[in-house]
């Protein structure tokens, strides 16, 4: 149904952005616990272009820098690199090393480089680039979070109360349902719903709406339906609208008609 590519990297983008901290509360608790989040969090992902000419010139992959404080009363600043790969990619190892090694170069300390892989293989799982001949070695380990592995826990994840793993349910279910328009229909209302009870804030129901529009991509038909579904969801609930698509939501019976009957006709004919 969708490029992994341009389903993923925009919404990806914008959720490094929106929820940096949260995003490493979640997938790598290890570095959160190690950074100061009282003192400033700089993202440089204008830097970083400049400092790895080719860091996102692929499809699949996004690119983030940014600087922050060690934790523990000092004054060490640690730059984190964080890639995310949507895509099995063989070079994924290497490359990790090679961005690792120039940041170092450019800043004087080592940056600390994490990878998230939210590829569809589940035995894909670079951690390491190793290398070496005649006793000159060299090996460069980093954390990676599978997404795969939250698959199944998806309750888990949304009784959290981090913001982020509303995203990461998202993209779970936009991988299980690429050939599955009618059950990508449902995993994207089911998650929308979710968002109301979670006891976030309206301003994250929203961005988070936003995401995960993003990220769960529907056929204009069903996304007809959505809409409506999510409309009726509301009125019914007596709450206020939270979607910043509101203008694109459709109370066209007829429009709304043809798309549930197409719909039937496709899973009875499956």
């Amino acid at each position: 149904m969708s490029d992994p590519a341009n389903q993923f990297d925009e919404p990806w983008k914008e959720a490094l952005d929106v929820y940096f901290r949260q995003f490493v509360e979640l997938l790598f608790p290890r570095v959160a616990a190690g950074i100061d989040w009282d003192r400033e969090v700089e993202p440089l992902d204008k830097e970083l272009p400049k400092i790895v000419p080719e860091a996102e010139t692929g499809p699949g992959v996004v690119d983030k820098l940014v600087r922050v404080e060690a934790a523990g009363g000092g004054a060490e600043t640690v730059f984190v690199h964080v890639e995310v790969q949507s895509q099995a990619d063989s070079d994924l190892s290497r490359r990790m090393y090679r961005y690792n090694h120039r940041l170092e170069e450019r800043y004087g300390s080592m940056p600390v480089s994490v990878a998230v892989l939210g590829d569809n293989r589940p035995a894909w799982r670079p951690t390491e680039h190793a290398a070496g001949r005649w006793g000159c070695e060299v090996r460069f380990a980093f954390p990676v979070a599978k997404l795969l592995d939250w698959r199944g826990r998806e309750e888990e994840l949304e009784a959290l109360p981090n913001p982020f793993a509303s995203f990461v349910v998202a993209h779970l279910a936009a991988l299980a349902t690429d050939a599955d328009p009618a059950a990508r229909l449902a995993r994207k209302l089911a998650v929308v719903k979710r968002l109301y009870s979670r006891g976030l804030t309206r301003t994250d129901i929203r961005q988070l709406f936003r995401l995960i529009d993003w990220v769960i991509t529907l056929p204009p038909l069903l996304d007809v339906v959505f809409n409506h579904d999510i409309d009726a969801f509301e009125k019914e609930k007596q709450m206020p609208r939270i979607s910043p698509l509101e203008q694109r939501w459709l109370d066209n019976a007829e429009s709304i008609g043809e798309a549930r009957g197409r719909l039937e006709g496709r899973q009875e004919a499956a």
